[in-house]
């Protein structure tokens, strides 16, 4: 999966940011989700192990990924400046903290298309997208295909 393919994965919302803001404001904010893929080292540093402070982030962020992660946020559970955080971060991922967040929610809504049981507008607001609208712009941006196209592409497969 390359997310610098095309544009910017900054550009991937047209929703303002608030403040310190990673995400727009979601729709849900509830909800668990225990089975949330965990994206390994792409960075520099791969393969190998994530500083600790920056493993406390990606915990926060598999922990919350419905809410409304905030760059702050991340910052304050790996103990250090946003400014300070974001180099850490994207020296040991590959990747800004806001392509993290994007890449762990196509992941997880990967997954839960291909099971088949809930609308893309329920994924959506489990996942912290605006709308169905907003996650179908972000996921064929990531991936290059729409979420449906996906879902009915896993479909196929089981049926084999």
């Amino acid at each position: 999966m390359d997310l610098d393919a095309g544009a910017e994965t900054e550009t991937l919302l047209d929703q303002p940011l608030r403040p310190g803001s990673l995400f727009p404001p979601t729709l849900a904010h509830a909800g668990t989700l225990e089975h949330l893929p965990s994206v390994g080292p792409v960075g520099p540093g791969a393969p190998g192990r994530f500083p600790r402070k920056v493993r406390r982030a990606l915990e926060y962020v598999r922990a919350n990924v419905a809410g409304d992660i905030r760059l702050t946020d991340m910052a304050k559970a790996a103990g250090m400046s946003p400014f300070h955080f974001s180099r850490v971060f994207k020296n040991a991922i590959g990747l800004s903290p806001y392509r993290y967040l994007v890449r762990i929610r196509v992941e997880h809504a990967k997954a839960l298309l291909c099971e088949g049981e809930q609308s893309l507008k329920g994924i959506a607001a489990e996942l912290g997208f605006v709308d169905q609208s907003h996650m179908t712009n972000v996921f064929r941006r990531v991936t290059g295909t729409t979420p449906k196209a996906f879902q009915d592409t896993c479909r196929d497969r089981l049926a084999l």
